[in-house]
């Protein structure tokens, strides 16, 4: 038959768990009688009070014993020494019978005896020598070993209540004797890391074994372990005696001591050896998205073998359909933990996810990380947005004599664009193929697989970004960056980055501008074409921060005369009256709003201060020649070049451009 839930499982028909609770409960309370008679002993040598406090132990073990014989006999905890008297006190080992101690018992006992410990708490015959070594350990360090003195413990029992005592937790919630010791393992380890997560420095400690003389020393956030012997050890002293050591003191982690015992006498006291060190935990992955549909995410142009660019191989369209699935998010993880030399989980820095997509066209299912397209199109992913747009697309050539074309969303066009034609796109252009003098103006991207000739009358405008094989005798002006393999005689304004690429990679001629950056192999050609560059913009940044600083003066004089006003008006009334008044009330609502004013006026100090060390980084980068007649401007600051120069890392500092 079944055990009821709740009952002794040997049968004894009684909640075993509530009496080893009153157990536990008597048993303190004998310690307590117990240390309480000895104090009354060391102060009044009295007889009548001994005898008073026998009387009480002896009820107490009574009622111990009581509770013990409702559990059934085999469940029963014998006691050797129930008959002998507590309170004696023993000065020398000579006094302990060793027909009734063993002989690790009785060594316990010698040890806490040379080291002035008192082993009242523990020698008992009843007590194994493992839990009289517990025990010992914890009156050598200092502890309040009356969480678990007590034999009803085991010793791994106690071992996690020492532990606990030792990085200073609240053992209490653990140390009953309901729990088994994995119970109390989980329970101390997880106050171990919330404290260790608050500070992990503070769970540094060094600790003296007196046995040995050895210093063990846990330091760098419990990441290392070191011993420090203070005198010469035994010649028999090995690696394992030395392991064993380090697991009565916590370090279990990372244990690295068989080079130390190569060579007699390499251990030196008062030297330093590090024996353990913390792993370190895998960092996590960032979060990314895992596209579905071919083309996605595959922007960037491909180099030859002859190292030129091809824009056209990697342009692909990404086209879907209703109830595709587009794309699917996998968030960051946290890694893999690491071991502080202690055991304490160490967890790396987790990855960062990136800012979910906003969408149009595009559906969000309900587990946060699929995205189903809602209408036939093409995908584009810019600015952190994910749409399906409506797509236009055209077989062949676009000339004049085929008219203009004009489309509230994405063009695509197999085929090139002859001059005098117009493209206009609120979404992407995307030519696979040349571009002549034509004008196209795109509110997203413009994406060209060969290259774009003007004829000094061609122009491209673009919201996004512009890609191309090479841009000759033409106006550009995009809000994104330009990627290309050369720009030769045009006239070119970027609020992003110019990159040029290639074996062909130059800027030749005409002028072009760019905010955050430019890059590219040659400025200006050996013919010493007029070549004008241009990189930020002048800011009077000392004129933006002196309108700052005089406001925050202003806000700051207007808030001496209220403090003044409020003052006042404690003085007249006192502090009482006077805080209650309604003048003082509006000087206070007053006060609040300069502050408030004071707080924008230091964001806005602030913004100017981060800007300006935004543009102190940018630079232009040439990585072979700038050719003499190239007219160069970083942050309003210029430079003519009179003669050929070796390239570099070009930037604005101290009103001058270096290099």
């Amino acid at each position: 038959m079944a055990d009821s839930p709740g009952k002794d499982p040997f049968g004894g028909g009684e909640d075993i768990f509530k009496l080893l609770e009153q157990v536990q409960a008597e048993q303190n309370k004998q310690d307590k009688i117990k240390k309480g008679a000895e104090a009354k002993s060391e102060k009044e040598p009295d007889a009548s009070v001994t005898a008073v406090s026998l009387e009480e132990e002896k009820s107490a073990l009574a009622e111990v014993e009581k509770a013990l014989n409702s559990i059934s006999t085999e469940a029963k905890i014998v006691d050797p020494e129930a008959e002998i008297l507590v309170g004696i006190k023993r000065k020398s080992i000579d006094d302990y019978d060793k027909a009734v101690y063993g002989f690790t018992q009785l060594e316990e006992i010698e040890r806490g005896l040379e080291h002035a410990v008192d082993v009242s708490f523990y020698d008992d015959a009843g007590f194994s020598f493992r839990q009289m070594r517990e025990i010992r350990l914890g009156l050598e360090m200092g502890l309040d070993v009356t969480f678990y003195a007590n034999k009803f413990y085991k010793d791994r029992q106690m071992r996690e209540i020492r532990l606990g005592l030792m990085d200073n937790l609240d053992v209490q919630g653990y140390a009953r004797l309901i729990y088994s010791t994995p119970d109390m393992q989980e329970r101390r380890m997880k106050l171990l890391k919330e404290k260790y997560d608050k500070m992990p420095q503070a769970l540094d400690t060094e600790r003296f074994d007196k046995d040995t003389g050895i210093r063990i020393i846990i330091r760098d956030k419990q990441m290392k372990a070191y011993i420090k012997p203070t005198v010469a050890l035994p010649e028999d002293y090995n690696a394992t005696k030395l392991d064993k050591l380090l697991e009565l003191y916590n370090v279990v982690v990372g244990v690295d001591i068989e080079g130390l015992f190569e060579k007699p006498g390499t251990i030196k006291p008062g030297e330093e050896y590090q024996v353990a060190s913390g792993t370190v935990g895998k960092p996590g992955r960032d979060g990314y998205y895992e596209y579905k549909i071919e083309g996605m995410g595959d922007n960037g142009p491909s180099v030859r073998e002859d190292g030129s660019i091809d824009y056209r191989a990697t342009r692909r369209y990404a086209s879907v359909k209703a109830g595709d699935t587009v794309a699917i998010y996998h968030p960051a993880t946290l890694g893999e933990p690491g071991r502080s030399v202690t055991g304490i989980p160490v967890y790396s820095v987790r990855g960062n996810d990136i800012t979910k997509y906003s969408v149009d066209g595009i559906r969000l299912m309900d587990d946060g990380i699929t995205y189903i397209a809602q209408r036939d199109g093409l995908v584009t992913v810019k600015n952190g947005s994910m749409s399906v747009q409506k797509h236009l697309e055209l077989q062949g050539d676009v000339a004049y004599g085929s008219g203009n074309v004009s489309y509230d969303g994405t063009i695509s066009i197999n085929g090139s664009v002859r001059d005098n034609v117009v493209i206009e796109a609120n979404g992407d252009i995307m030519i696979n193929g040349f571009v002549e003098g034509a004008r196209l103006k795109a509110g997203g991207n413009v994406v060209i697989s060969k290259g774009v000739n003007g004829n000094d009358k061609g122009s491209i405008e673009a919201g996004g970004k512009l890609t191309c094989s090479f841009l000759e005798n033409v106006k550009v002006e995009t809000e994104g960056d330009i990627e290309c393999g050369y720009i030769l005689n045009s006239n070119v304004v970027c609020k992003g980055s110019i990159k040029t690429e290639g074996r062909r990679a130059s800027i030749c001629g005409g002028s072009v501008a760019a905010i955050t950056g430019i890059e590219t192999n040659t400025l200006g050609s050996n013919a010493g074409i007029r070549t004008e560059i241009r990189l930020g913009e002048k800011i009077n940044f000392g004129a933006k921060l002196s309108v700052v600083i005089n406001k925050r003066r202003e806000v700051e004089a207007a808030m001496n005369k209220t403090r003044s006003g409020m003052a006042d008006v404690l003085k007249k009334l006192g502090p009482m009256q006077g805080r209650q008044h309604p003048i003082f009330l509006k000087f206070q609502d007053l006060l609040e709003r300069q502050l408030k004013d004071i707080e924008t006026i230091q964001e806005e100090q602030a913004a100017i201060e981060e800007e300006m060390a935004e543009i102190c980084k940018r630079f232009i980068k040439v990585e072979r020649t700038v050719y003499s007649n190239t007219y160069m401007t970083i942050n309003g600051i210029s430079t003519l070049f009179e003669k050929d120069e070796p390239g570099g890392r070009f930037h604005e500092d101290g009103g001058m451009i270096q290099c």
